[in-house]
């Protein structure tokens, strides 16, 4: 019996992280998968799903659960986007509204913040992965914790794809920033100084 469980949330319509930490331990790190031709229906009825399977199956076994996801950004590039705050919204209020139907609350955390405690900075760093330098200290963090699998971070990409990070077996992968931020804000549930919003 752990005393809380942690499902942290990194939400894109590109691709989903969704990882579980349970007392500062990280029990799972993956992602929910898109094809390119579903709507952002059809994708905001696969987190539901996942996410009330995975509440399912943990819920019993902790004093605490709750759900973590990253705060909507309010500006997008400098500029303020409608569109991203819209679409992100929608799928926020889906996460928030399944947990709540089996009273699981739902918090937000802020991308600076939960950097911040966890990977220890939110400074790019350049790296030979082909891998976001925003987005690699997350990655780099993960790979170096015990409780990580190499092979949760991975994607596999087409063997055409010129841009990867590495090869295994003759299997072209990219390193999967969602799973790893998901880890994270999974993990920012443990932090000594986290500030966390409630969603409802």
């Amino acid at each position: 019996m752990y005393k809380k469980i942690v499902i942290g949330i990194d939400q894109s319509y590109t691709r989903t992280g969704i990882s579980i930490a349970a007392d500062n331990v990280l029990l799972k790190v993956s992602y929910i998968p898109f094809e390119p031709t579903e709507c952002h229906t059809l994708k905001r009825n696969k987190v539901v799903n996942k996410l009330i399977h995975i509440i399912g199956l943990n819920q019993g076994k902790a004093s605490e659960l709750v759900v973590i996801v990253e705060r909507i950004r309010q500006f997008s590039g400098g500029n303020l986007s409608m569109s991203y705050i819209k679409s992100t919204g929608a799928l926020i209020g889906c996460i928030v509204d399944a947990a709540y139907s089996l009273g699981v609350p739902v918090y937000s955390a802020d991308t600076k913040s939960w950097k911040a405690r966890v990977v220890g900075t939110s400074v790019p760093l350049a790296n030979k992965f082909n891998v976001d330098p925003k987005k690699w200290p997350t990655i780099q963090y993960m790979l170096k914790r015990k409780d990580v699998k190499e092979r949760d971070l991975l994607v596999a990409v087409s063997n055409r794809c010129k841009k990867f990070s590495i090869m295994i077996d003759g299997v072209k992968y990219m390193y999967n920033d969602d799973a790893a931020d998901s880890a994270g804000i999974a993990l920012y549930g443990f932090a000594k100084g986290r500030i966390l919003n409630k969603e409802e």
